[in-house]
């Protein structure tokens, strides 16, 4: 089962969602639902829920993202019912979101490799 993808989708809903006006593509109940299950599921793992509020706080922040996909995937390989609710959720994950995650992380990499060139056709 593939846990990356899922993931790193929950890791960006969960930041989204905390950005104003980000949060109407994603129903409230659902953000609401997802944030306190990861809550309990890392119950008395500070540097996880450290990471889940810093993510909720700094929602830019690709290196949060980063760690918090990590947490997320971590925890959803030794339970398989948190991993089922990874699935559900990423599944529920506007393509908005998914976009913004592929582009925020590919975007300078494209950008460098872009060759422009400028032809100037003259006719007389």
């Amino acid at each position: 089962m593939d846990l990356v993808n899922p993931s790193a989708a929950v890791a960006g809903m969960l930041a989204t969602g905390a950005m104003e006006g980000a949060g109407a593509y994603i129903s409230a109940g659902l953000l609401k639902e997802m944030t306190e299950r990861v809550r309990n599921t890392f119950a008395g793992d500070r540097r996880s829920l450290a990471v889940l509020d810093q993510v909720r706080t700094y929602p830019s922040d690709s290196r949060r993202h980063h760690d918090l996909a990590e947490a997320l995937r971590w925890y959803a390989e030794r339970d398989e019912q948190f991993a089922s609710e990874l699935q559900r959720w990423a599944a529920a994950a506007p393509s908005l979101v998914t976009q913004n995650l592929i582009a925020h992380r590919d975007s300078y990499a494209a950008g460098n490799d872009q060759t422009i060139n400028h032809y100037h056709w003259r006719e007389d």
